[in-house]
């Protein structure tokens, strides 16, 4: 039987590993979920006129914030219905 602690671990990575994967579609569900935070966020886009511009600034924040990297491809299935597509991640 393998070592509990190293399964456990291995189960924390993996979750982990998963969790930063799409946590540019877990935020944007935030987003979404959220009465006030949506309301910032529609206001953001009508004041700036520019729908890609938030996303994307948004985007750079979760990963500079969150200290995540890039991986290949994007996420086509959002759950989120404020993307369309998004990024990838990980941990660093």
């Amino acid at each position: 039987m393998p070592n509990s602690q190293s399964t456990l671990q291995k189960l924390s990575d993996d979750i982990i590993k998963e969790f930063a994967l799409h946590i540019t579609d877990y935020v944007f569900l935030t987003i979404e979920n959220d009465k006030a935070l949506l309301k910032r966020y529609l206001d953001q886009i009508a004041t700036t006129g520019s729908l890609k511009g938030v996303n994307g600034f948004l985007g750079n924040q979760i990963k500079k914030q969150l200290n995540v990297g890039d991986v290949p491809g994007r996420g086509k299935n959002p759950r989120s219905k404020l993307i369309q597509s998004y990024k990838k991640h990980k941990i660093k």
